[in-house]
Protein backbone atom coordinates (compact mmCIF):
# COMPACT_ATOMS: atom_id res chain seq x y z
CA UNK A 1 0.00 0.00 0.00
CA UNK A 2 1.51 3.20 -1.30
CA UNK A 3 1.00 6.77 0.76
CA UNK A 4 1.33 10.26 -0.74
CA UNK A 5 3.46 12.86 1.28
CA UNK A 6 4.70 16.71 0.03
CA UNK A 7 7.95 17.85 1.41
CA UNK A 8 8.57 21.56 1.56
CA UNK A 9 11.99 22.22 -0.19
CA UNK A 10 12.91 25.62 -0.05
CA UNK A 11 16.21 25.72 -1.28
CA UNK A 12 14.87 24.86 -4.81
CA UNK A 13 16.17 27.23 -7.32
CA UNK A 14 15.92 25.94 -11.39
CA UNK A 15 15.31 22.26 -13.27
CA UNK A 16 18.94 21.14 -12.56
CA UNK A 17 17.88 20.94 -8.73
CA UNK A 18 14.21 19.23 -9.71
CA UNK A 19 16.26 16.41 -11.72
CA UNK A 20 18.88 16.44 -8.59
CA UNK A 21 16.19 15.77 -6.07
CA UNK A 22 14.42 13.62 -8.42
CA UNK A 23 17.05 11.38 -9.21
CA UNK A 24 17.93 11.13 -5.53
CA UNK A 25 14.31 10.37 -4.48
CA UNK A 26 14.58 7.59 -7.32
CA UNK A 27 17.57 5.93 -5.28
CA UNK A 28 15.51 5.49 -2.48
CA UNK A 29 13.95 1.64 -1.86
CA UNK A 30 9.86 2.07 -1.31
CA UNK A 31 9.47 5.09 -3.26
CA UNK A 32 7.12 4.67 -5.96
CA UNK A 33 6.71 8.46 -8.07
CA UNK A 34 7.97 11.42 -7.48
CA UNK A 35 6.51 15.01 -9.07
CA UNK A 36 8.95 18.13 -7.45
CA UNK A 37 7.32 21.77 -8.37
CA UNK A 38 9.74 24.12 -8.86
CA UNK A 39 7.47 27.42 -8.46
CA UNK A 40 5.90 25.40 -5.39
CA UNK A 41 9.22 24.85 -3.92
CA UNK A 42 7.62 20.90 -2.50
CA UNK A 43 8.46 17.84 -4.02
CA UNK A 44 5.02 15.31 -3.60
CA UNK A 45 6.18 11.45 -3.30
CA UNK A 46 4.43 8.30 -3.27
CA UNK A 47 5.95 5.51 -1.20
CA UNK A 48 5.53 2.53 0.33
CA UNK A 49 5.47 3.06 4.15
CA UNK A 50 7.21 -0.15 4.96
CA UNK A 51 10.20 0.37 3.19
CA UNK A 52 10.07 4.11 4.28
CA UNK A 53 9.19 6.82 6.13
CA UNK A 54 9.44 10.18 6.05
CA UNK A 55 12.87 10.60 7.72
CA UNK A 56 14.21 7.91 4.75
CA UNK A 57 12.61 10.67 2.50
CA UNK A 58 14.07 13.81 3.96
CA UNK A 59 17.45 12.46 4.22
CA UNK A 60 17.66 11.51 0.50
CA UNK A 61 17.21 15.12 -0.64
CA UNK A 62 19.31 16.71 2.49
CA UNK A 63 21.90 14.70 1.59
CA UNK A 64 21.49 15.72 -2.13
CA UNK A 65 22.09 19.10 -0.68
CA UNK A 66 18.72 20.83 0.04
CA UNK A 67 16.82 21.60 2.73
CA UNK A 68 13.90 18.81 3.66
CA UNK A 69 11.25 20.20 5.56
CA UNK A 70 12.68 21.30 8.69
CA UNK A 71 15.50 19.14 8.32
CA UNK A 72 18.46 21.39 7.08
CA UNK A 73 21.05 19.91 4.07
CA UNK A 74 24.19 18.46 3.93
CA UNK A 75 26.47 21.26 3.95
CA UNK A 76 28.88 19.45 1.79
CA UNK A 77 26.88 18.34 -0.63
CA UNK A 78 25.27 21.30 -0.81
CA UNK A 79 28.94 22.75 -1.70
CA UNK A 80 29.24 20.21 -5.00
CA UNK A 81 26.17 21.62 -6.18
CA UNK A 82 26.16 23.46 -9.68
CA UNK A 83 26.16 27.36 -9.19
CA UNK A 84 22.89 27.36 -10.56
CA UNK A 85 21.48 25.33 -7.30
CA UNK A 86 23.02 27.69 -4.82
CA UNK A 87 20.82 30.17 -3.25
CA UNK A 88 23.83 31.61 -1.63
CA UNK A 89 22.52 30.86 2.13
Amino acid sequence: MFKNTTISVPSIMCDMCVTTITDALNKVDGVNNIDVNLAGKVAVVKFNPSKVDMNGLEKAITDAGYDANETPRNREAYENLPECCKDGK
